[in-house]
């Protein structure tokens, strides 16, 4: 079972941090950089390192890996530590954790995550927020926060992987769209009603043009910005039919269809049910 030792989330160091940890710190440390900073990755460059920490000035950080925020590092225990801000104020997530009766190492690395290196990704908003939730978690003692933070630590390596996999597969031409592409994507599968977008609309919003908009969608989540629009509908549809007395006309109305007919197609297209079968289905 995963533990966690100390966690922090979103931590402020008003006057900037400088960690040297040559032994590690005795267990697993995940970081989150979300400010400037220069990290080692490898016993050399932690000898470089502590050469340059024992002077003044921190002269020549060029041999080093600089941050572009967001990064990631998973420290191995008993790794070194090294990094040191170079922006004040410095923000970061930080996990200490460790496992009395489970093989860490085997784990990380059977989701091709590498240790004490930097792994940067250009979203981790989902990150975040499930940091944000292992912090409550672990503070709350709660009967289950054994159990719930053993399976969120997990939930999150798994996360980390599943998104840095993917955007390694993907340019950085592309990839440096992914944090407003995500959003857009996130809001057209928060379909509402009263807000009914069309791509020119999701183009507009990026200052993009629509055929570019259009391609970089694609290239970022493997399916076209018209296939999501759709999806959502139907999915939305869906609801309604399961929780409405709506008629049909009016349901395909409210999902964003001023043709009924053209409603049914699609929806038998995605579901394999005519509306009127569908909620006939559900209905016995």
């Amino acid at each position: 079972m995963f533990k966690i030792n100390r966690i922090g989330y979103k931590a402020t160091h008003n006057s900037g941090i400088n960690v040297y940890r040559p032994s590690g710190s005795g267990d697993y440390l995940l970081v989150s950089f979300k400010s400037l900073s220069v990290i080692n990755h490898g016993p050399a460059a932690n000898e470089q390192l502590s050469e340059a920490l024992m002077s003044d000035g921190y002269a020549d950080i060029s041999r080093y890996t600089t941050t572009d925020s967001p990064c990631f590092i998973i420290y191995k225990k008993n790794s070194p530590q090294c990094y040191f801000s170079i922006e004040e104020p410095f923000v970061n997530d930080w996990i200490h954790f460790d496992s009395e009766d489970e093989d860490v190492d085997s784990f990380i690395e059977s989701l091709n995550l590498p240790f004490d290196e930097p792994i940067f990704i250009y979203n981790d908003r989902l990150l975040s927020t499930k940091i944000q939730s292992l912090l409550h978690e672990y503070l709350k003692h709660g009967n289950h926060s054994e159990n719930i933070i053993d399976l969120g630590l997990k939930s999150l390596f798994y996360s980390l992987s599943d998104i840095y996999h993917e955007e390694s597969s993907v340019s950085d031409k592309f990839n440096r769209h992914r944090p407003s592409f995500n959003e857009i994507r996130m809001s057209i599968y928060s379909y509402r009603e009263d807000k009914k977008l069309t791509v020119n609309d999701y183009a507009k919003k990026l200052n993009l043009s629509v055929s570019y908009f259009q391609h970089v969608y694609k290239k970022l989540f493997g399916v076209s910005v018209i296939h999501d629009i759709i999806q959502s509908r139907i999915e939305y549809a869906c609801s309604l039919l399961l929780t409405e007395y709506d008629s049909i006309n009016d349901i395909a109305r409210r999902s964003g269809y001023e043709n009924p007919e053209h409603f049914t197609r699609q929806f038998k297209e995605i579901t394999g049910y005519t509306p009127k079968q569908y909620r006939e289905r559900i209905d016995r």
